[in-house]
């Protein structure tokens, strides 16, 4: 199926250079089943993985200062709805799954250290647009 833009997702333009990096082992099952693993994001070891950014924060703040001058039942709503909302964002770490790249013209010894480590990787160079057209093959969304 083709590459879907979301509106909610702010997607580099097709010509962004970006990298992905892989331990060999890794980069062999991706060649052999010709397919790229997509991790859930729960399992990321980076804490703020889909946390909630600070606009978000605010906006729920915001939400529950205006309740609360309105009385008490128009803040229990507004509890609800943000325990709601919180939900659905915890759930989602469970079943949002990702594929990770590094956008930047040039390799980063960063992101080698992170994804590979000491042992032997491989760096795959391409752009936004390629990965659009590859993924345009795929089965699913």
């Amino acid at each position: 199926m083709p590459y879907i833009q979301r509106n909610e997702i702010v997607t580099p333009p097709d010509e962004t250079v970006i990298w992905r990096y892989f331990r060999l082992e890794y980069f062999k099952q991706a060649i052999e089943s010709n397919t790229l693993y997509f991790s859930p994001i729960y399992k990321f070891a980076d804490p703020w993985e889909a946390s909630i950014p600070k606009a978000g924060l605010e906006w729920r703040r915001k939400q529950l200062i205006d309740a609360e001058k309105k009385g008490k039942d128009a803040l229990d709503k507004a509890i609800e709805n943000v325990l709601k909302i919180e939900g659905i964002r915890q759930q989602s770490t469970r079943t949002v799954k990702a594929n990770c790249w590094h956008m930047g013209y040039h390799e980063s010894e960063a992101m080698w250290k992170l994804f590979v480590g000491t042992g032997d990787g491989v760096a795959i160079k391409s752009t936004v647009g390629h990965i659009k057209e590859a993924l345009s093959e795929a089965d699913e969304d």
